[in-house]
């Protein structure tokens, strides 16, 4: 075995040579050049080559799709699910790659070899396993090398489970199909086909993930002992905490381009597919066929999603990369009364919000104070926040905040795609209504303030008690300032969030994450990425909160020393002064009996 590549290898000489020389840990067996534009299954030799060369069968069953010959990435993976998959294995590759298409195809030509393989095919949904295993089934009826085996000539002959000729009798069908939240208890098979069981709708919690880790953990106990039996995972990860980083199988990873050198070691650890580096230098596309670089350029608009779905970079870099935690917030059941004077925190097991599913990274759970103090004090200025946006993808957001002894208290928050329409003006001048907002604060970068001036008339006429601040302008970058303005309130716990408001959000996201995640505050809270722009698609609700941070800055930051010392005086006169008046009570209630004794004594008397 040739020493491992660890480094870009910029003479493109010396590439074409390791090439040659096949001088890497997984050469090709087939190299694309070697294929073919025909095969004739009469010819013997023809037929051999695609019985044991799972790359010629590709070629093979391509034209059958109207696909043309597979391209230098798709062959890669077909070399690599050919010849060196083991008993477990998870091969992730770049979105648009074809990675789950060969993997359906491979299915036929395992079976092909071994009539008595039971392949089990698991999708992250029910639905996504049936349309592979339909998919496979409609190969065998008009592939004309699969026609003999088809399961049309077998009495389990249906679309999602079916047997092939020549198949032993058995119970399990050779192809049956499941999503990874099924029952598969009792289920046997000797060949797992996972395909992106990890997906946004089933993995946006730590509990989900944990769910799907836990599902395909046990996989282990449906092998068939009798035979050499395997998993084969293929996926693109959706979250820098994807399940495949935490399943101890070994991996393959094929990103889209040539990696900088330092990832190599530092970000793919090494599970990056040295043919990669044999493809070009950093920044080259490793597919010129399938993705040349002005596509992939294209996708880089997010840079986020590129990285994680194209590049496959899963990695989390140091707490200062994402500064804005959930972990750091303090809940509380919050409304327009006002809140407790001082709330302690202390991230106590007994303390986290367990009806608040975490969305975003492990470890960041919710918890409820530790401890309140004082009296429950009316806020002294309750103001709406409003990041404005233009009409497209973006929203125009605002969120509603409390103020209190230094402190952010989030009352509510929310956002519109379109934002200068009468049903939005409408929408966000009855919310400031019904928190009793002071002070309206719009964004006046858009326009010239030019929706403060279409918003007012509304606001004066649902909400005429409140202040409309009309030119507040924000300065810096973005990336910047949302960072400076959050994260030292948000790590010295001096922003108090809506419990009820948050767990709104999150049921509201868990019913689409998909679509929703990218819209939610809590979501957008926890993957901003500092000083990098775009980091996530959309940042309006956080914009809006920095923008409160920032406009109240002066007003918040009382020491929690002082606070706590100012409640515990507050509280010391309140028992003397109730002491006080029990003494005063008891005093004049002892004066009252002696006048009576002495009056009683008197009567007596006469």
């Amino acid at each position: 075995m040739a020493k491992p590549i660890l480094k870009i290898i910029h003479d493109p000489k010396k590439r074409a040579k390791l090439l040659k020389d096949k001088a890497y840990k997984y050469p090709n067996k087939v190299e694309v050049e070697d294929l073919r534009d025909d095969y004739d299954i009469d010819n013997e030799e023809d037929f051999d080559l695609l019985l044991n060369n799972f790359p010629h069968f590709l070629a093979y069953v391509y034209p059958y799709l109207n696909f043309a010959r597979p391209t230098p990435i798709q062959n890669r993976i077909a070399n690599i699910l050919g010849y060196y998959f083991n008993a477990n294995m998870i091969l992730e590759a770049g979105r648009g790659t074809g990675k789950s298409l060969i993997g359906s195809i491979l299915q036929p030509w395992v079976a092909m070899r071994d009539p008595d393989e039971k392949t089990m095919i698991i999708g992250a949904t029910a639905g996504r396993a049936y349309k592979i295993s339909k998919f496979i089934r409609t190969l065998y009826d008009e592939v004309d090398l699969l026609k003999e085996i088809s399961p049309s000539h077998t009495e389990k002959s249906g679309t999602i489970n079916y047997d092939i000729v020549g198949a032993s009798i058995s119970i399990e069908p050779s192809v049956s199909a499941v999503g990874v939240e099924a029952q598969i208890v009792g289920a046997r098979s000797s060949f797992v086909l996972a395909d992106d069981v990890e997906i946004p709708q089933n993995s946006a919690t730590e509990e989900a993930r944990a769910k799907i880790k836990t599902v395909i953990e046990e996989l282990e106990n449906l092998m068939i002992p009798e035979k050499e039996s395997k998993v084969l995972m293929l996926g693109t990860p959706q979250s820098m905490e994807s399940v495949y980083n935490k399943l101890p199988y070994n991996k393959i990873i094929i990103p889209s381009e040539v990696p900088e050198e330092q990832a190599i070691t530092q970000i793919y650890e090494g599970w990056l597919d040295e043919w990669v580096l044999l493809q070009g230098v950093t920044g080259d596309a490793v597919d010129q066929a399938r993705f040349p670089e002005e596509e992939l350029d294209k996708r880089k608009f997010n840079p986020s999603l590129f990285k994680l779905q194209y590049m496959l970079d899963t990695s989390l870099a140091d707490a200062e990369k994402y500064p804005l935690k959930t972990k750091d917030l303090i809940m509380y059941p919050l409304d327009s009364s006002g809140a407790p004077e001082v709330m302690k925190y202390a991230s106590k097991k007994e303390l986290i919000c367990d009806e608040l599913p975490n969305i975003g990274f492990t470890g960041d759970l919710m918890y409820e104070p530790f401890e309140t103090m004082g009296e429950y004090a009316p806020f002294y200025n309750i103001q709406m926040h409003i990041d404005v946006s233009a009409r497209g993808g973006d929203e125009t957001a605002w969120v509603i905040v409390g103020l209190l002894n230094g402190r952010l208290h989030l009352l509510d928050w929310d956002g519109y795609i379109v934002g200068d329409s009468p049903e939005t003006f409408t929408a966000i001048a009855m919310k400031a209504a019904e928190w009793e907002v002071n002070e309206v604060i719009p964004e006046g970068n858009y326009g010239g303030g030019m929706w403060t001036r279409a918003f007012a008339p509304y606001l004066q006429t649902l909400h005429p008690s409140c202040h409309l601040t009309e030119d507040y302008l924000v300065k810096g970058r973005k990336e910047f300032r949302i960072n400076n303005a959050i994260a030292p309130l948000i790590k010295q716990h001096k922003i108090i969030m809506n419990r009820d408001r948050a767990k709104s959000e999150i049921e509201w996201v868990l019913a689409n994450p998909g679509q929703r995640s990218k819209y939610s505050l809590l979501w957008q809270m926890t993957h901003f990425e500092f000083g990098v722009k775009d980091s996530i698609p959309h940042d309006d609700r956080l914009d809006a909160l920095a923008n409160a941070a920032d406009y109240n800055q002066d007003g918040i930051g009382a020491n929690q020393d002082d606070m706590l010392e100012n409640a515990r005086l507050r509280m010391i006169e309140k028992d003397i002064e109730e002491a006080r008046q029990r003494l005063t009570r008891r005093h004049v209630a002892n004066a009252s009996k002696a006048r009576e004794s002495k009056l009683m004594l008197e009567f007596g008397r006469r």
